[in-house]
């Protein structure tokens, strides 16, 4: 977890208007991530913390019971939601906790964008940095942090959820 401030990022109290939404989103999105034991003052470290939370949010699915069974019926081929077969997947702690994670999901992402565009290539706010951190290099840095951390979440909940249907799918053809 980064703590303090990503590569000297200023703190969203400097961005006026834009902090306060800015700051309004941290805390929604630490709360829906159970993250709201911490003060976040900076929203670029914020968001790359929240995206590795969500990666290790979408592992609890793969404890978590895949619940009821899934309904799988033939269908004519081409004809059924998977092919040949039409399959509904039940609502299940683990399906549901996904659901939870994909919504949070939106919310980083619009965080992530008001990041950007304070701290992007023609921002002023990262003077005090010197030219090592500066506009461009800093929006790079933060892109390769948050796009890597975002690619194993959206990975994450995306093998997790085809798991637990797949667990469902595999218990209603038992009984087949």
């Amino acid at each position: 977890m980064i703590l303090g401030p990503f590569e000297c990022e200023p703190e969203v109290g400097v961005f006026g208007d834009l902090g306060k939404r800015m700051a309004e989103l941290i805390r929604e999105i630490a709360i829906q991530l159970k993250m709201n034991d911490h003060a976040w003052p900076y929203a670029g470290a914020f968001v790359i913390n929240a995206t590795r939370v969500v990666h290790a949010r979408a592992l609890l699915a793969a404890i978590r019971d895949p619940g009821e069974l899934g309904d799988a019926r033939p269908a004519v081929y081409g004809g059924g939601n998977l092919g040949a077969l039409n399959a509904t997947i039940s609502r299940s702690a683990g399906i549901t906790l996904l659901r939870d994670l994909g919504k949070t999901v939106h919310l980083i992402e619009q965080l992530s964008e008001l990041v950007q565009g304070a701290l992007g290539p023609s921002s002023t706010y990262l003077s005090d940095c010197g030219q090592a951190q500066f506009g461009s290099k800093w929006d790079l840095h933060y892109l390769k942090e948050y796009s890597s951390a975002a690619d194993k979440a959206g990975y994450q909940i995306f093998v997790q959820a085809c798991r637990v249907s797949m667990l469902q799918l595999l218990r209603a053809s038992r009984q087949a």
